[in-house]
């Protein structure tokens, strides 16, 4: 990787976990979800994450 995409990659991370934090994400089951999606569909969490979609429609139903 190049430093630009290090740093690409950090700023999507950044922008993930404050995501998560603004949305009160903090229980275990949530970072577990959050994890699961972030490593089997990056690009959507990302997409949710900058566009401050609901948790709700990210992984269906209640957070």
């Amino acid at each position: 990787m190049t430093e630009e995409e290090i740093t690409k990659d950090l700023e999507a991370r950044a922008t993930i976990l404050n995501w998560a934090s603004e949305n009160k994400l903090n229980e275990i089951d949530d970072v577990g979800k959050i994890m699961k999606v972030f490593y089997s569909e990056p690009d959507i969490l990302k997409r949710a994450a900058e566009s401050n979609e609901s948790p709700e429609k990210v992984f269906g139903g209640k957070k």
